[in-house]
């Protein structure tokens, strides 16, 4: 959110919409700064701050200005960024080594399944040889019951032998 944006923003929210967003805050912030060992007790206690001075602002009759939800904002994501970017880090290792362990059992299980499909499609053009008239479904329901495997797996795989 840019300056331009957090101006119009708090421009534009009367002073409940302004109440809620303080009140959310002070009960994130409050929450983070009961456990003395969070990173993020700095910032918790910027928003304190922040939040303190918006409540003087508004039993005053002042106007918020746009410089404190900005600050409020960027503190939030701050706060947010210390605890998420670790673990989106951490997760992203974990995907990785997934990835490089079953990279070659997905490679082997495409290796298989086409095997399957090209053996079904051979089957279908000798059905369809005999039997022209007979629809995908038709062909597809007799290579089930010959081989085993699910009528409409094997008729979306096939493609008649004229869409070659």
């Amino acid at each position: 959110m840019n300056k331009a944006e957090v101006k119009k923003l708090v421009d534009a929210m009367d002073w409940a919409a302004v109440w809620r967003r303080l009140d959310r805050a002070e009960k994130v912030a409050t929450g983070i700064m009961g456990y003395p060992d969070d990173p993020r007790r700095e910032e918790a206690a910027k928003i304190l701050e922040i939040v303190a001075r918006v409540r003087r602002a508004h039993k005053h009759g002042w106007s918020v200005p746009a410089g404190l939800m900005e600050q409020l904002h960027q503190l939030s994501d701050a706060a947010n960024d210390k605890i998420t970017r670790p673990l989106i880090e951490q997760a992203a290792k974990t995907r990785a080594g997934f990835a490089d362990r079953t990279a070659p059992i997905n490679q082997q299980r495409h290796d298989e399944a086409k095997e399957k499909q090209a053996a079904w499609q051979s089957t279908a053009v000798e059905i369809w040889d005999r039997h022209p008239e007979w629809s995908k479904t038709d062909v597809a329901r007799r290579i089930a019951r010959e081989t085993g495997g699910n009528v409409d797996t094997i008729r979306r795989k096939l493609a008649r032998p004229s869409r070659l």
